[in-house]
């Protein structure tokens, strides 16, 4: 089919404005805001129509909507006029606003009803008002913007959308009659999978909400067991319980028992006890009372103290008080100075010693005189300097750099004859691809003969049929239909109902399968009519005449596969490392020849001057000058040194003798010897030193002797005392006994002997008294407050009832009383804790049977949605299967396709291209054979691969109508060359259906006007700006 006008009643800026195509090359050109995109939609709206939806409808509708509905006004309608293959023309107006669509042939009042569109075109659509015009050709509305139509900045968002792209190649690959593609079923599968089961471990899906419900009602049935298993155990333990505190109680009463007889044993003890006591305290009533413990104290200290007293003391030792103070008498006074040197004046004078003997060591010392060897006139570093120019070393050359260069000028030669070669087979190459080109160019002429030929046989076909008189429109129509007959139909239907008897097993397995064996059915059915109508095609069909069949279309020439010969080879040039060695050579003989004329010069200098040439006789002469000039400043440095040291020892002496007589020394001093004078002197000082010590050392013995006195007479003072208290003791001794009524007379020894008797009868008569006082207190202990007579009687009242006494009793009765208490408590606590959880479980205790049967029906609910997730499964692995088999397909025909075309489009710079059939990515191939994905090219490189692709899908779209190609400035991203190429083959893909191109830029018009040919039905409209 081909466009004759379009005329927007209003439509964006249009009112009632026309735009007249041609059948083969349109291209629409103006400047910006001339409405050239505007015009393009309304070529996609008179087709396509405007999908009636309730609400806001989709994004892009919205987006549409905001940039072509008209300005003003409510009317919004566009009107277009269509050429079909066979000739029928057709004037189709779409109501944009309501969403309703009118089709009527050209020049005829009355639009095609809607049984005229389903007989005439097989359309079945449920809303006759709201009809997709695409569907006559076997396109709907998203594969007409996905193939046929690219407006404006599609290709660069197709581009960035890989999986949008796919999703328009599934379109376009699928059946014309349903705007579904086998992606839309299985994202529905999907859906149903994600939406009806959902994940095992993830989500509140069913599935998951199935497990957890099932989970729940075996948690809730185990715990209801649980309960039931509780409830029986708990029973057994309270009878156990009740039994155990029987037991208990019983041992109990007869810890008790043995309690109270321990108690009458223990009171008979006491008893006996306490009449023992009574026997003990009749006996001790013949002792006295012992003496008050003062005077016991006193009678044993006085004999502690007579007995303990030591022999008489002994006088005093060593000298008298006498003799003492006649020592004292003869000692002499202390002196007055120094016993000692002072230590500044020994300072002092160890300096002036140091100083003397300075200067007498030096005086010894033999003072450094020069040598008499005579040396040449000339200063020692000079001398040097001319030793270290005549070591310098003359200047050498490498020869491996001569073998460097040799090994480069024979490279070079080599590469020169490689050159001539490499040169001659390019020069071939170019000739051949010369040649190719040529016979290109010639092809492409007679094939733009062949197509005027051809469209002059098909205007003669299409008048053959008007004189005739059969109608063109139904026959054209039905020649569409054929290419898409009642075997292929029965193929897609079959398709569909297998699908959809996979998704109705999700709501009715039996349902399910039956119409998934309908569709396997009908496949079958098709695939046999198929088979039979090729056969009758080739042998039974009743021949045509000929001048019914159309005139076969020309092939249009392939372009030559030789690629181009490339760039000419470069010649090569000598290495740089040549002129470099030359360079090094001319350098090395400049300095060896400077060299030279050094050292003659040099050698010349120093015969003139009386010098040595040789190195080493150099460096001597220059040593023994600097030798000299050493010694002669060491015999100056000495005599200096000599004179300062002089002059320090004069200076110290002065010194001397001034700290000498300051400490009273008046030495005789001679005029010129106040040396020898200051050390005379200095000895003479040391001497009354020592005299003044010794007599100093016999004065310090006054000290020693008073202290000695003042010892003595303490001592004697000590004796005296100690003699009187030794004779004291005996006598107090004696009066203590006559206090406590002894008569020792006047012997002290017998006084002691009686004090100890009376000492050891007052311990006795002590020890009774305390002996009787503890035994009061056991009794009383033991009587607590009771007489003797209350406890026998308590015994009687205790052994009252208790029967026989038993043979034997535990050691411990008490404990066993408490301990028979604790147990019985113990149980008692514990039955009533038994008893407690027994009520406590007997409430709760849960209807099992109704839990049985919730985890019955929810394990039976999980299983139905497992057995439901692996049906959806298995058919989502099928149908995408399917799809990867459908990609497979396809992908070889568009990679030929677009390899066809894509050297032309860019300049030979790729070769090649494959489509991956997983992602339906482009990858081209440069002349060095590396291939590159087209989305990570340059953008305009990438805009004319996709071009390339979507005019491959328009080719194979296997419609009932050769669909026309609109194009909206898609040369933008395209430089001057690329342009040109890309306008070329739009112009040869006219030659079979019609081609429209909206563009602003100048090249494109240039180019129009100088290619576009209205003989052969070119056209280039100009549109000059809005307002």
């Amino acid at each position: 089919m081909r466009f004759e006008t379009v005329t927007a009643v209003s439509f964006g800026p249009f009112r009632g404005e026309h735009l007249g195509l041609a059948p083969a090359f349109t291209i629409v050109t103006g400047p910006n805001e001339s409405g050239k995109t505007t015009w393009a939609a309304a070529l996609y709206s008179s087709l396509a129509g405007r999908r009636r939806s309730r609400g806001r409808g989709t994004r892009d509708d919205a987006q549409f909507k905001a940039k072509h509905k008209p300005w003003s006004g409510s009317r919004w309608q566009v009107t277009s006029a269509i050429t079909t293959d066979d000739g029928t023309r057709l004037t189709i107006t779409q109501d944009l606003v309501g969403g309703t669509t009118r089709i009527l042939p050209t020049g005829t009042p009355k639009p095609l009803s809607r049984s005229e569109l389903e007989r005439r075109f097989g359309l079945s659509s449920t809303d006759w008002d709201d009809i997709d015009v695409g569907e006559l050709f076997g396109l709907s509305r998203g594969t007409l913007r996905a193939t046929t139509f690219v407006p404006q900045a599609e290709i660069l968002r197709v581009l960035e959308q890989s999986d949008e792209l796919q999703q328009y190649l599934q379109r376009a690959t699928s059946s014309q009659a349903i705007d579904v593609t086998a992606q839309e079923v299985l994202d529905t599968l999907k859906a149903d999978l994600a939406t009806r089961v959902g994940s095992l471990s993830i989500g509140r899906r069913p599935l998951r909400r199935a497990i957890e419900e099932l989970q729940d009602a075996e948690d809730t049935l185990y715990k209801l067991r649980a309960a039931r298993d509780d409830l029986r155990r708990t029973t057994i333990r309270v009878a156990e319980l009740a039994r155990d505190e029987t037991q208990a109680r019983n041992t109990l009463a007869q810890a008790q028992a043995w309690q109270k007889w321990a108690e009458v044993d223990a009171l008979e003890s006491r008893i006996a006890k306490i009449r023992g006591y009574d026997a003990e305290l009749a006996d001790s009533t013949v002792v006295g009372e012992p003496a008050p413990p003062e005077l016991l104290k006193k009678v044993r200290d006085a004999r502690i103290a007579f007995l303990a007293r030591d022999e008489p003391p002994e006088a005093p030792t060593g000298p008298s008080v006498d003799a003492l103070e006649s020592q004292l008498a003869t000692l002499p006074q202390a002196p007055d100075g120094d016993t000692s040197p002072d230590p500044q004046v020994r300072a002092v004078w160890e300096q002036f010693h140091h100083a003397t003997s300075a200067v007498a060591s030096r005086t010894e010392l033999p003072l450094e005189t020069a040598t008499d060897e005579a040396l040449p006139d000339a200063e020692s570093d000079e001398l040097r300097r001319h030793a270290n120019r005549l070591r310098l070393r003359r200047p050498t050359w490498d020869p491996r750099e001569d073998e460097t260069e040799s090994l480069l000028r024979n490279r070079h030669a080599q590469a020169l004859e490689r050159f001539a070669h490499d040169l001659s087979a390019w020069q071939a190459r170019a000739a051949a691809h010369e040649q190719a080109a040529t016979w290109y160019a010639t092809a492409r002429e007679r094939y733009a003969a062949e197509q005027a030929e051809y469209a002059r046989s098909w205007d003669a076909y299409r008048a053959t049929l008007t004189t005739r008189g059969e109608p063109v429109g139904r026959r054209g129509l039905s020649s569409g239909a054929a290419r898409f007959g009642a075997p292929q139909w029965l193929l897609v239907i079959g398709a569909s109902l297998i699908v959809a008897g996979l998704a109705a097993t999700l709501l009715d397995p039996l349902i399910g399968a039956l119409i998934a064996a309908l569709g396997v059915a009908v496949v079958v059915a098709g695939l046999l009519m198929r088979t039979g109508s090729r056969r009758a095609t080739d042998g039974g069909a009743p021949s045509v005449p000929q001048m019914d069949a159309p005139p076969p279309a020309p092939q249009a020439p392939e372009p030559t596969d030789l690629p181009p010969p490339g760039d000419r080879p470069t010649e090569p040039a000598l290495s740089d490392q040549v002129a470099a060695i030359a360079s090094r050579r001319s350098d090395w003989q400049q300095r060896a020849s400077l060299f030279d004329a050094a050292h003659a010069q040099l050698t010349e200098q120093l015969s003139r001057r009386g010098l040595p040439s040789n190195p080493e006789e150099l460096d001597r002469l220059a040593q023994a000058i600097d030798l000299r000039a050493g010694a002669r400043r060491l015999g100056e440095q000495q005599r200096a040194d000599l004179t300062r040291l002089q002059s320090e020892a004069q200076l110290a002496a002065t010194r001397l003798l001034d700290a000498l007589r300051e400490k009273g020394e008046q030495p005789p001093i001679a005029e010129g010897e106040e040396a020898d004078a200051a050390d005379a002197a200095y000895r003479l000082y040391e001497a009354a030193c020592d005299r003044r010590a010794e007599i100093a050392s016999q004065a310090s013995r006054r000290a020693d002797l008073t202290r000695a006195l003042e010892a003595r007479s303490a001592a004697d003072v000590a004796y005296r005392t100690a003699i009187e208290r030794w004779a004291s003791r005996a006598d107090e001794l004696l009066a203590t006994a006559r206090l406590v009524g002894g008569d020792p007379s006047d012997d002290a020894q017998a006084a002691a002997q009686w004090l100890g008797d009376w000492l050891e009868a007052q311990d006795h008569a002590a020890a009774v008294y305390q002996k009787r006082d503890r035994i009061g207190s056991l009794r009383a202990q033991l009587l607590t407050g009771a007489t003797l007579e209350q406890l026998a009687t308590k015994v009687d009242t205790l052994t009252a009832g208790l029967g026989n006494r038993p043979q034997s009793l535990p050691p411990n009765p008490d404990e066993l009383v408490a301990s028979a208490s604790a147990q019985v408590e113990a149980c008692v606590t514990r039955r009533a804790t038994a008893e407690g959880q027994l009520v406590r479980l007997r409430e709760q205790e849960g209807d099992l049977p109704a839990a049985v049967e919730l985890a019955a029906a929810s394990r039976s609910e999980k299983d139905s949605l497992i057995e439901l997730k692996a049906t959806l499964e298995l058919a989502i692995e099928h149908l995408e299967a399917a799809q990867q088999q459908a990609h497979r397909t396809i992908t070889p025909v568009l990679e030929s396709a677009i390899r066809r075309r894509l050297p032309l489009v860019t300049g030979g710079r790729y070769q090649d291209a494959r489509v991956t059939p997983e992602t339906l990515a482009v990858e081209l191939q440069e002349r060095s054979g590396v291939w590159r994905d087209a989305a990570l090219l340059s953008q305009g490189t990438a805009e004319q691969t996709f071009l390339l692709l979507r005019l491959a899908l328009v080719e194979h779209l296997g419609t009932a109508e050769t669909m026309p190609l609109i194009l909206d400035d898609v040369t933008v991203q395209c430089d001057a060359t690329r342009t040109e190429a890309l306008l070329s083959l739009l112009h040869d893909i006219s030659k079979e259906r019609q081609v429209i191109l909206f563009s602003q830029e100048t090249s494109v018009r240039d180019w129009a006007a100088t290619h576009l040919d209205p003989a052969r039905s070119d056209l280039m409209v100009s549109l000059p700006p809005l307002g």
